[in-house]
């Protein structure tokens, strides 16, 4: 349902009448289910985010989730803290589209960022990926934010990880690795431009 975006109204349906039902189970037993409460909170947040109007109510929804992730992390942070730098990478691409928030969005990013390493300091298979995805965002900010300088090294460390993934899988990372080789060569022409 939630790919035909002439059904959204059904699916967001269908995810508020699951959380209600995950909290209802979570307050009996959140061990069990607080981990279906923090999945069905982020499906809805992706949702809504895609409507510019419900921006606000898509990051209280990830900021619900990010605060469920941490909560399990406590107790078993090898099965969620990657749900922890995903939920923190989401938020950072939400606030990071109010160029205000610029300082909150690099936090946001800068943690998923931390945790993104190290998880892939253990697993770089799985996580080098998340890492360079991560960069790439955080470079596309500064670019967006007019600051090209900081977004060309993001840039080009995503670009490094994602050239050794893409020759493996190139069906898997050549369309992102594409986009963020086109955002680098507009951080090094724009830098050009730029009297710092």
């Amino acid at each position: 349902i939630v790919a035909d975006s002439g059904r959204r109204d059904e699916a967001e349906k269908l995810f508020k009448e699951a959380l209600i039902t995950n909290r209802k189970l979570a307050g009996a037993n959140p061990s069990v289910y607080l981990p279906d409460v923090a999945n069905t909170l982020t499906n809805l947040g992706a949702l809504i985010v895609a409507d510019n109007g419900r921006r606000d109510e898509a990051e209280k929804l990830f900021k619900e989730a990010l605060a469920a992730y941490r909560e399990l992390t406590k107790a078993n942070p090898a099965v969620y803290l990657p749900d922890v730098a995903m939920t923190l990478h989401n938020l950072g691409v939400l606030v990071a589209a109010n160029s205000s928030r610029r300082d909150e969005a690099e936090k946001l990013y800068q943690e998923a960022l931390t945790i993104r390493r190290e998880l892939s300091n253990a697993n770089p298979t799985v996580y080098l990926p998340d890492v360079a995805y991560t960069l790439g965002a955080l470079g596309y900010s500064y670019l967006n934010w007019g600051q090209p300088w900081k977004a060309i090294p993001y840039l080009q460390e995503a670009c490094e990880h994602l050239t050794s993934f893409s020759k493996h899988a190139p069906q898997v990372f050549d369309e992102k690795l594409a986009i963020i080789k086109q955002q680098l060569q507009l951080a090094k022409s724009k830098n050009k431009l730029v009297i710092v």
